[in-house]
């Protein structure tokens, strides 16, 4: 007889969230408009944290985004520091 002893696999996830929305125009980067009072960033993060084995969260800004990212964020516990995303694609 043999058993399944398989074990769940644990991973990071990070979300790339440093746009800054030029061809979606607007005031505010999309990551950072609300959809039922939270921000697309927070539906994203809450989305991932229902995921099983998900051990770490880290998301990649814009640089000029460092408070608008704060602000969205600042209910959220356990993520990983911001990372600061590149000029381009």
């Amino acid at each position: 007889m043999t058993t399944n002893t398989h074990k769940k696999a644990n991973f990071s996830v990070i979300i790339v969230a440093a746009g800054t929305a030029s061809r979606f125009g607007g005031d505010l980067p999309k990551q950072y408009l609300k959809i039922d009072g939270k921000t697309v960033l927070e539906h994203t993060i809450s989305a991932f944290r229902k995921c099983d084995g998900v051990t770490n969260i880290c998301v990649v800004i814009h640089p000029d985004h460092e408070d608008l990212y704060s602000q969205a964020t600042k209910n959220l516990q356990g993520l990983m520091n911001p990372v600061q995303g590149g000029k381009s694609r």
